[in-house]
Parts: C-alpha cells; structure tokens; sequence
C-alpha cells in the first residue's frame, strides 16, 4: 500500500493559491504593452503628442472664449479668441478662432472689427462652396459699419437663406450661429417697429 496519503482538497488549494498568486504577479509586475499610438517610432508618437496637446490647448482657449461670451464677458472672451489665434498652428484652429473673433466684434456692435475677422476667414478658411453665406455676412456687416440697417438686413437675410440651402436637413447647426440668426431677427423686427 501507499505509504503517503494525497489529500486532493490540500492539492486543490494549493493549485488555487498558486493560480492567484500567479494572476497577483501578472497584473503588478509583468511588463504591460504600451497604449497609445501604434505603428509610430518614439520620435514621431513624441511630436504627435505634442501636436495634440497643442491643438488641445488652441481649443479650450477658444472654449473660454465661448464662455465669457456666453456669459456676456465680450472684451476677456476676444482677448481668449485672440490668444487662440496666435498660438494656432492649424488652418482649423485658426479660421474658427476668427470666426469666433468676428462673432465677438459683432456682438459688441464693433461691425467693423467684425468684418475684418470675417474677411480673413472667409478668404483663407473656407471652402468656395461654403463662401455664399460668409459673403452675405460680409456684406451685412459693411452695410452695419456704414449705419446701413436696411441693407445689413437685406444681406443678413440672405445669409440666412443661403446657409440654410447648403446645410438643409442637417442636424447640428452651430448654437452659435443660432444665437446670431436670433439676434439678426430681432434686430429686424426691431427696425422694422421704428419705420412703424
């Protein structure tokens, strides 16, 4: 006969502690694979992330900007839009902090500060299919600089209708450029009173 006794319960303990433990060890000290960007040498995943960061750091600036305008700070929002642009290193980054700038302006009633950021973008930033309703824009706020108000409303309008030719059907429309058409209709209804 077998002079040792197996106990199968002690063995399968054993077998268990040895499995946790094996799983303790895996997670704490076995070298992990790296996360983040595959297929890239250290170099290039560096200047990447560097890049990344950059442009991170260009948007949360025009997002404060975004906020101090929203909460009727215009003069700290454009000295934000203005920093965006200057640290901008992206045609992106650069034509929406001009944008945001000739938003700005114009919120101020600065019409013409607002038409120059609004010329700049419109002739670097964007697309010739999307020009229709910046030239309106354009063309709006020479009429405000001017005190033109009719005429601002005239080319107001066809902002208007020719941005909502091109992005018809779509879904997300700028809350930005919602607000602006808001305030464009109440300056009509507005002016339209006066001739009343």
């Amino acid at each position: 006969m077998n002079k040792y006794k197996i106990d199968y319960r002690l063995v399968l303990l054993l077998v268990a502690v040895f499995l946790i433990a094996s799983v303790a060890y895996y997670k704490l000290f076995a070298r992990k694979p790296e996360t983040g960007i595959q297929g890239f040498s250290g170099g290039q995943k560096s200047a990447l992330q560097d890049y990344l960061s950059e442009a991170s750091e260009q948007f949360a600036l025009i997002k404060k900007g975004n906020e101090l305008l929203s909460e009727g700070d215009i003069a700290r929002a454009i000295s934000e839009y203005e920093r965006a642009f200057e640290k901008a290193d992206t045609t992106v980054a650069k034509g929406e902090a001009l944008f945001c700038l000739a938003n700005a302006y114009e919120k101020d009633r600065n019409y013409t500060e607002a038409l120059k950021h609004i010329n700049m973008y419109k002739d670097n930033y964007v697309a010739e299919w999307a020009q229709g309703p910046v030239n309106e824009r354009s063309k709006y706020l020479m009429s405000a600089a001017k005190g033109d108000y009719l005429g601002a409303l005239l080319h107001a309008e066809r902002s208007i209708a020719e941005y909502e030719a091109i992005y018809k059907g779509r879904k997300e429309i700028r809350p930005d450029y919602i607000e602006r058409l808001n305030d464009l209709k109440a300056s009509r209804a507005y002016i339209e009173n006066l001739g009343k």
